[in-house]
C-alpha cells in the first residue's frame, strides 16, 4: 500500500533540502508552537524513508517518533525551572549528546526552544558549538523576537520567518479587505517619502471607520496582508521566484521590483515588530501608531 505523502506546505526549508543546500544552523522566527511544529516538519523531512526528497509520510516509525519527541536522534532543548531560563548546564547536555555519531538518521537535529531564553554563560557556550558544529548535525533555534537572542548566534543562522496564520489570500473574498490589501503594496512598492506613508495610514483608518469594520479584527488582517508582502519579498531574496512560496502571486511583478529597495535586515526588523504587534493585539493600540510603526520603516531616507 503506498502511503500518503504529506504536501501541506511548502517552504524556504524544504528548497534547501530539495537543492542540497541545507545549512548547519537555523533560526526560525515566529510564534513558538508555530516555530517548533515547522521544525518537527523539518526533522521528518530530513529522515523519512517512506517519502520523495524533501516531504514526509506522517506515518512511518520515524515520522511518529518525531512527533512524539521520542525520536533517538532528536536533542530537543528549552527552559526549565523557575528562572525560565536556558543555563550552561542544559548547553553541556547537549554538547555531550551530539558527540555520539548518528546511527540510524540522516541527520541528527537538535531544537534549542525559545533561543532568547539562553542566560549569557549558556550563550556563550552553545557560540563555540555553532562556530564548530558537527557534520552530522543541524541545529534549529526558534525564538518570537531575533533581537533579542545573540546577535552572534543571530549571525551563524539562517534565518527563516515562520507564518502562524497560514495566510492565504484567497480566503480574503470581502472586497474591503482586497481592497486593502492592494493598498498596502502599491504603496510599500513605490519607495515613497514618510508624509505619503502616513497620508496612506489616515486613507486606509478612514475607509475602516467608513465601513464599520472591528478595529481589533481589521488590524490583524492587515498585519497578516503586511506580513504576506514582506515574506514575499524575503523569499525573492533568499530563493529568487519560487512560485509555490509566494503568497501574492497576482502581484508579483510590482513585488519584484520592489526587492532591490529593503535589505534582509531591515525586513528581519519588519517581521519581528509585526510578530510583537499581533501578541499585543489584544492591548487596545492606537491604530495609527500601530501602523505608523510598522509602514514609516519602509520609507526612502
Amino acid at each position: 500500500m503506498q502511503r500518503a505523502v504529506n504536501k501541506k506546505k511548502d517552504s524556504i526549508l524544504k528548497n534547501d533540502l530539495i537543492n542540497n543546500r541545507t545549512a548547519n544552523s537555523y533560526l526560525l522566527i515566529g510564534d513558538e508552537e508555530s516555530c517548533v511544529d515547522q521544525a518537527l516538519k523539518f526533522i521528518k523531512s530530513i529522515n523519512c524513508k517512506s517519502a520523495e526528497k524533501g516531504e514526509f509520510c506522517d506515518n512511518c516509525r520515524v515520522c511518529k517518533a518525531i512527533t512524539n519527541k521520542v525520536y533517538a536522534e532528536m536533542v530537543f532543548v528549552e527552559s526549565k525551572g523557575k528562572a525560565d531560563f536556558i543555563t550552561i548546564d542544559n548547553i553541556k547536555e547537549l554538547q555531550d549528546r551530539i558527540q555520539v555519531h548518528v546511527i540510524e538518521a540522516e541527520k541528527r537535529v537538535c531544537i534549542l526552544k525559545s533561543a532568547e531564553k539562553l542566560n549569557r554563560e549558556a550563550g556563550n557556550a552553545f557560540l563555540k558549538t555553532l562556530e564548530e558544529p558537527p557534520g552530522d548535525t543541524i541545529f534549529i533555534l526558534t525564538t518570537t523576537n531575533s533581537h533579542e537572542v545573540l546577535g552572534t548566534i543571530v549571525s551563524r543562522c539562517r534565518r527563516f520567518f515562520v507564518s502562524a496564520t497560514n495566510i492565504n489570500l484567497q480566503i480574503i473574498k470581502d472586497e474591503f479587505y482586497v481592497g486593502l490589501r492592494n493598498d498596502i503594496i502599491n504603496i510599500l512598492s513605490a519607495n515613497l517619502k514618510d508624509e505619503t506613508i502616513i497620508e496612506t495610514i489616515e486613507n486606509i483608518s478612514n475607509k475602516i471607520k467608513k465601513k464599520n469594520q472591528g478595529v481589533k479584527q481589521t488590524s490583524l488582517i492587515l498585519l497578516n496582508l503586511i506580513e504576506s508582502f514582506v515574506r514575499d519579498l524575503i523569499v525573492l531574496k533568499e530563493c529568487g521566484f519560487k512560485e509555490e512560496l509566494i503568497f501574492n502571486k497576482d502581484k508579483i511583478e510590482i513585488i519584484q521590483q520592489a526587492v532591490s529597495y529593503y535589505s534582509f535586515d531591515m525586513l528581519a526588523e519588519i517581521i519581528d515588530i509585526i510578530l510583537d504587534k499581533k501578541q499585543k493585539i489584544n492591548y487596545n493600540l492606537n491604530f495609527k501608531i500601530m501602523f505608523s510603526d510598522i509602514l514609516l520603516r519602509f520609507s526612502v531616507e
